[in-house]
């Protein structure tokens, strides 16, 4: 698969051995360490698909 460009930085990144779906996510805090939302990151065909900041 080509690396694909997006906001100026190349994204080109194979999940081994998974299919689609939410690959990981994490919490995201702030500075005082207060839950500000979740970072989840997505794939499909094996492939890393989307970031999302929820």
């Amino acid at each position: 698969m080509p690396a694909q460009r997006r906001s100026g930085c190349a994204v080109e990144s194979k999940a081994a051995g998974r299919g689609d779906g939410i690959f990981a996510n994490g919490a995201v805090t702030d500075g005082n360490g207060a839950p500000i939302g979740k970072l989840i990151l997505w794939v499909r065909n094996g492939w890393l698909s989307a970031i999302e900041l929820a």
